[in-house]
This record gives structure tokens, C-alpha cells and sequence, in this order.
């Protein structure tokens, strides 16, 4: 393991003491930073679902995470966690035991555990029809809805309080990676409304621009459309977003011989992922997986591997609901966001790898 010399407690870890939240090992992650002489790195907030360890579970997000502590140009700040790939308390205890093995000392917050809910006068409503609606008259236009719409009850959660005083007390400081549901996201938009839009940015990975067919299957999308009410206020907070959608995210699509070749297949890294390849096999005769969240760390850290495309998202939750994002009809509420593309797959898998490779140096995992 590298030798560090720790630094002083920063912002977030005196918020995280008084939030009594829960910290990891004695490492921080930060610490690793400016081998190459760079300063100021990018201060980032992880929220995610991490599964990584967990029998057949999906393994992206602990990867998105080693790939971040290979970045010389990532400073993480503090780690929340979200239900999505698993509930809420297996993903909490799983990032928990994964900072450990790391070493990564930074504040770990537990997130909201189920969707955010509306009022009682609101569920079921339409816009501006009476409160007293039908349920089955449900609309979905979050653009026309009050934000006092949403239950502030269902929003509480030592992530969401984080996330919101950490970004109203540092505006355009710190960076947001978001690669579960969105609830934690949404909730701190409720405990304070200028909050997200005070983030330097907001990348998300979620949603489908049309359906994602593998091998004659359909894949659910189960990121954006796990909280479709969380995600369309996301959506319209004024934030600086980008989203690594599905179809996006494709080129990034590793096999068994990518992990063999690069790692090994005694390596921490292959046996830990080896399951997911059973798995994908079995679901969708999909020999191999795409990385999915690991293109969403990767656009934050390094924008330069990627096209940007701007659109204008409709808001309707109904759409969201399903993951759906449709672009381009400016008739409809909407918000823009920044739908990037990889450049160049081989290049882009190539630079994933060697990044995979520092990150497991510097935490010193590659057999553990």
C-alpha cells in the first residue's frame, strides 16, 4: 500500500460527524491524488447501488468505484447508497465492506430506502384538476406540479441531507455520480429546492432512448425508472446534467477473455465479476456484459473520451416510469441534458482497463 500522509478533516467529514453517519477505514481516498502534479481535482459524491460482491447481483457500480480510485483526477468526498440492484440494507452493508476492502475513508450515508411519495392531495391528481381525483386518473407532469407536491416524510434520510447542505454550502464545487435510483437525488431537491442546481454537475447513468433489445430480449431499464418521480425532479432541478443512457453505454462491453487477458483468471477482480458472466449468459445469451456505470464515472473524470449530444428530455413520469427518455419534443414540458456517446470503444476499453489496474494497485486488492 502506498504511503500516505493524512490530511485535515474536510467540510463534509465534520457535516457526516454531526449527521453521526458512519466512516470506513483509515484511508482517504483523496489521499492518492497528485502523483502526476496535477491539483485540483474534481470533488465527487457518489450515490449508487452497489452490489459488487453480492451473489448474482450486478457488479457495475463497484467497478464505477474502482475506476474513480484510479482516476489521478477524482477526489471522492463522500459515498451514499440507494436501493435498485438490491434493497436498500444489503447495498448499505455491502459499500460498507467494500470501503474497507479499499481502504477509502470518506463519510458513508445511508440513503432513503423506498420511492418518494406525493401528498395525499396530490396522489393521483392530474395538474390542475381537483385534489380529490381518481387514482386512476394519474398524471405525471412533474413541470406542473407544486414541489410541495412531494411528501417531504418520504425524503428524509442522512444522504439526501448530505447531499443537499453539501452542495447549497460549496455551489459549483462539488460533482455528483449517480448510478442507482434517483431518490436520494430528488429528495435533496425537496429538503432544499436550489440544491442540485448548485452541483458543478450531475451525471446520472439510466434510461433507454428507444428499447434495449439484447439477443431478441428486452432489458428493463432499472436505474431512472425506479423513482420516476425523483428522477423528473432531477430532471427540471436546473442542474448541470449528463446521462450515460443504455443504448450509450453498449460499446463499453467486456467478456470473460477482456477480464482474463488484463487481469487474470485468479484475480480478485475476474473471480469477483465471474458470476455476472453466468448470469448475463443465462438471461440473455449475452456472452459478456456492457459496464454501464463505468461509462458514467468515465464521462466525469474524462469528457474528452466522449461526444457530447444535447437534447431536451420530456418530463412525464409516465415515460420515466418505464426509463424512457424521449428527446426532441420541445411541445412537451422538457429539460436539457447532455446525452454523450463513446468516441472510440476500443480506445475507451483500453483506458478502463489501465484505470482498473491503478485503481487496484492503489488499494492494494489485486489478491486479497
Amino acid at each position: 500500500m502506498t504511503d500516505v500522509v493524512p490530511r485535515g478533516a474536510s467540510a463534509t467529514d465534520e457535516r457526516a460527524a454531526e449527521q453521526g453517519v458512519e466512516q470506513s477505514a483509515p484511508m482517504r481516498q483523496g489521499d492518492l491524488r497528485g502523483q502526476d502534479g496535477r491539483t485540483d481535482p474534481k470533488r465527487v459524491i457518489v450515490d449508487f447501488d452497489n452490489t459488487m460482491g453480492l451473489p448474482g447481483c450486478d457488479v457495475d457500480d463497484g467497478l464505477a468505484l474502482l475506476y474513480l480510485l484510479g482516476c489521478d483526477n477524482i477526489q471522492i468526498e463522500a459515498v451514499c447508497t440507494t436501493y435498485g440492484n438490491n434493497t436498500l440494507a444489503a447495498v448499505h452493508e455491502n459499500t460498507q465492506r467494500m470501503m474497507e476492502l479499499f481502504g477509502l475513508d470518506v463519510p458513508l450515508l445511508r440513503g432513503v430506502e423506498a420511492p418518494l411519495a406525493l401528498t395525499d392531495a396530490q396522489r393521483g391528481a392530474r395538474p390542475g384538476s381537483p385534489s380529490d381525483a381518481q387514482p386512476d386518473e394519474a398524471p405525471l407532469i412533474v413541470a406542473d406540479r407544486p414541489r410541495h407536491a412531494i411528501d417531504p416524510a418520504s425524503a428524509q434520510g442522512a444522504a439526501p441531507r448530505f447531499i443537499a447542505d453539501a452542495l447549497t454550502s460549496q455551489p459549483d464545487s462539488l460533482h455528483i455520480l449517480a448510478t442507482g435510483s434517483t431518490t436520494n437525488l430528488g429528495a435533496a431537491a425537496v429538503l432544499r429546492p436550489e440544491a442540485l442546481g448548485q452541483a458543478a454537475s450531475i451525471t446520472l447513468m439510466g434510461g433507454v432512448t428507444e428499447s434495449l433489445a439484447i439477443n431478441g430480449r428486452i432489458m428493463d431499464e432499472l436505474n431512472l425508472s425506479c423513482d420516476p418521480v425523483a428522477t423528473c425532479a432531477v430532471l427540471a432541478s436546473g442542474a448541470r446534467l449528463a446521462i450515460a443512457t443504455s443504448q450509450n453505454c453498449l460499446p463499453a462491453f467486456f467478456t470473460r477473455a477482456d477480464l482474463i487477458d488484463a487481469f487474470g483468471e485468479g484475480s480478485w477482480l475476474y473471480r469477483t465479476c465471474d458470476h455476472w458472466f453466468r448470469t448475463m449468459d443465462a438471461a440473455y445469451d449475452w456472452h459478456g456484459w456492457t459496464c454501464w456505470d463505468v461509462v458514467a464515472a468515465a464521462f466525469l473524470a474524462h469528457p474528452e473520451l466522449f461526444c457530447d449530444h444535447l437534447e431536451q428530455v420530456t418530463l412525464y413520469e409516465r415515460f420515466i416510469g418505464v426509463g424512457y427518455l424521449e428527446c426532441g419534443n420541445i411541445g412537451a414540458p422538457h429539460a436539457p441534458v447532455n446525452l454523450p456517446t463513446i468516441r472510440d470503444a476500443a480506445a475507451f476499453k483500453a483506458h478502463v482497463v489501465e484505470t482498473w489496474h491503478r485503481g487496484l494497485v492503489r488499494v492494494n486488492t489485486q489478491t486479497p
